[in-house]
């Protein structure tokens, strides 16, 4: 009988949802660990594109983030956030995209950003870098 975790069949399920030849959107862990999978099964061709501005990597081991040295191996381009978040995502280029939070509440609110467990009020985001409870890589 095979076991897996959760995590694993997760990854599984997202590179199912990715075809051969498809422009993909990833973020860190999860969704670079889905886009990975399925460039190596099932579609060598398919274009991952990650947030921090790497575009057509050809990952040979699972970066700890978008912003990881790693991404960059066997690239087309090496862009910013801004010229990837600009002319690609924004533009309609991309097939597919995943993208994860560091935890996620029961009504898919992010809590990443957030310096309390209060709800920030609507509209604010906070970058006070030094408050903050909880800090990710990338």
């Amino acid at each position: 009988m095979l076991t897996y975790s959760l995590m694993e069949l997760m990854a599984v399920a997202a590179a199912r949802e990715i075809r051969d030849g498809e422009v993909v959107f990833a973020g860190t862990g999860l969704p670079m660990l889905g886009a990975m999978l399925a460039q190596r099964a099932h579609a060598p061709n398919c274009v991952i594109i990650f947030q921090a501005g790497t575009v057509a990597s050809q990952l040979a081991h699972l970066p700890m983030s978008v912003g990881d040295p790693r991404v960059m191996r066997g690239a087309a381009l090496a862009a910013g956030l801004l010229e990837v978040f600009t002319f690609v995502l924004q533009a309609g280029r991309v097939d597919v995209g995943f993208l994860s939070g560091a935890h996620s509440t029961a009504t898919a609110i992010s809590t990443a950003p957030r310096l309390d467990s209060t709800p920030p009020p609507a509209g604010a985001f906070c970058w006070q870098w030094r408050l903050l409870r909880h800090r990710l890589p990338g």
